[in-house]
């Protein structure tokens, strides 16, 4: 198997695009979820950003609030999926050959990619 091929899990999803004006609820929104995984992981996690189009005030987006989160070996998942799969989460990408990329999301249009503490800074977040 390729290492530098991302794997689906779940299949392909079917859903409408849409942007939608600046919602000034989105900060709101990303707080509680960083809350939910802050709580989730506890001190397995390093760093949390919300990043993304949400993340820029007055921006029109897809209303998907995209978090960064790293933790110290995102290879490792049995370290912190098992938790943020009990918060709601649920893992879609796995992409080894990207630094060890991991997407999750929930059903609520909330985004999480998780990298490993070696991720280089700029390293795409979503």
């Amino acid at each position: 198997m390729q290492t530098n091929v991302a794997i689906l899990i779940g299949g392909i999803e079917q859903s409408d695009i849409r942007i939608v004006d600046y919602d000034p609820e989105w900060p709101e929104r990303y707080q509680t979820q960083c809350r939910i995984i802050a709580d989730a992981l506890g001190n397995s996690l390093l760093r949390i950003e919300h990043v993304g189009s949400t993340a820029v005030p007055g921006l029109a987006a897809k209303p998907i609030i995209d978090i960064l989160i790293v933790v110290a070996h995102s290879a490792d998942e049995l370290s912190y999926l098992p938790r943020l799969e009990a918060a709601g989460y649920e893992l879609r990408v796995r992409e080894p050959g990207f630094h060890q990329h991991r997407m999750l999301r929930t059903r609520r249009g909330t985004c999480t990619c998780t990298c490993g503490r070696r991720t280089p800074p700029g390293a795409r977040g979503n």
